[in-house]
């Protein structure tokens, strides 16, 4: 084992806003990871705390509180479903510059950032597009999935969503009842050369 057996972890990441795929998801992502990273090193999470502020950039503070595996039998949470919190439960958000998750709820119902409005505005036309091309199915790759993959659903008989190495992202849109196509880094260097010819097609 790499730490104590019981301890607290606190992990300060900067991170781009534009490429979170729905709000917090730049934490699910370190907690998949950590969680990981837990498993492999005999550990077991037992309260997670997130905040996230502005110093330059965005960052999130993810605080784990911690045991080894051993020390609990046979119940091992995991740090993906932790439903206590790390820190204490008396600190609260402040407005405009720090936001305190005392749990962070991995379950939670998943809503998009604000950076994906493009794709509000962008779905009636792609829809439209397919319509008039007759298509009856389609594959569709897009961040988070909140508005081209369900335009294309009340229109086409077969839409699937291509998710490219991410277990977190595949997990959440098979939640959502919809078919998931998942390709791993060897798969997605065929479709690269499959569509090499076809950049445009690709950027849009």
């Amino acid at each position: 084992q790499l730490l104590t057996p019981h301890g607290l972890l606190a992990i300060s990441i900067a991170y781009v806003c534009t490429a979170e795929v729905w709000s917090g998801s730049a934490v699910d992502w370190a907690l998949v990871g950590l969680h990981k990273a837990f498993v492999h090193y005999g550990y077991h999470a037992v309260g997670t705390s997130v905040m996230t502020f502005d110093a330059n950039n965005p960052r999130i503070v993810i605080v784990i509180r911690f045991n080894s595996s051993g020390s609990c039998g046979s119940a091992r949470p995991s740090v993906l479903h932790c439903l206590q919190g790390a820190l204490n439960p008396d600190l609260s958000s402040i407005e405009g510059v720090l936001e305190y998750h005392h749990v962070w709820d991995m379950t939670r119902k998943k809503s998009p950032s604000r950076e994906l409005g493009r794709f509000r505005r962008l779905a009636p036309f792609i829809s439209e597009l397919a319509g008039l091309a007759k298509a009856r199915a389609a594959l569709v790759h897009e961040p988070g999935f909140f508005e081209v993959l369900p335009a294309l659903r009340r229109r086409l008989l077969k839409v699937s969503g291509c998710v490219f190495d991410d277990p977190l992202v595949q997990a959440e849109v098979s939640a959502r009842g919809y078919d998931v196509v998942a390709i791993d880094g060897r798969e997605r260097e065929v479709c690269k050369r499959a569509l090499k010819d076809f950049d445009i097609l690709d950027a849009l």
